[in-house]
């Protein structure tokens, strides 16, 4: 069965998907917010030696 997510369970869930990450990492959102939290994630991850790839929309 489907599940809706809010807001939190969202960062939540892409939180864990960015802190579990072994390889590669590509996250795709027409709509990011970024915060320090976020930011240190991608960062530990890269430490890690994940490829990360973001594409997120343009602000016009």
């Amino acid at each position: 069965m489907a599940e809706f997510l809010n807001t939190k369970k969202i960062k939540d869930y892409i939180s864990k998907i960015i802190e579990t990450a072994e390889k590669e990492l590509v996250i795709i959102s027409p709509y990011i917010q970024t915060n320090a939290t976020f930011i240190e994630l991608l960062k530990a991850a890269d430490e890690r030696g994940v490829e990360t790839t973001l594409i997120y929309k343009k602000r016009k």
